[in-house]
């Protein structure tokens, strides 16, 4: 079970920390760093993956 209040938390944090003036937050590198924070919430569980379909993906 999955702490979805701290995950949204923790990603509003680290859009705010890398926001750039002209190119805004790298998506790539906000996925990556949220990864291992949503990982430590179900250590039981399999490792995050970025090729399914991870928290924070929009997927068309």
């Amino acid at each position: 079970m999955y702490a979805m209040a701290e995950v949204a938390l923790a990603a509003i944090d680290l859009v705010t920390l890398h926001m750039d003036f002209d190119t805004g937050a790298d998506h790539e590198q906000i996925v990556a760093r949220l990864l291992p924070r949503v990982a430590a919430q179900a250590p039981g569980a399999p490792p995050p993956s970025t090729t399914a379909s991870p928290a924070g993906c929009w997927r068309t």
